[in-house]
């Protein structure tokens, strides 16, 4: 995947689990496990459309994208609220 191709789906993916995250059901979010909220993200982010079923490279890219921010998205919108 060339750099701007990789940044443009960082950006998408960026602006999309923000979505998920603040209109989602945040009390079931909030619950799952780490593992969960990941899995649950990746499968949000493929019926989206952001790449081809045969596309490989992508789904990796967004699973990767997802476990480095996971904890910090989770901090940011789903505890926010509650930790005030």
């Amino acid at each position: 995947m060339d750099p701007l191709a990789r940044k443009d789906l960082e950006k998408r993916i960026w602006k999309e689990v923000q979505i998920i995250l603040t209109e989602g059901d945040r009390t079931y979010l909030r619950e799952l496990p780490r593992a969960a909220l990941v899995e649950a993200l990746e499968n949000e982010l493929r019926f989206l459309g952001l790449y081809a079923h045969s596309d490989t490279e992508t789904p990796a890219v967004i699973h990767t994208l997802l476990e480095q921010h996971i904890d910090q998205w989770r901090k940011d919108y789903l505890l926010a609220g509650i930790m005030r």
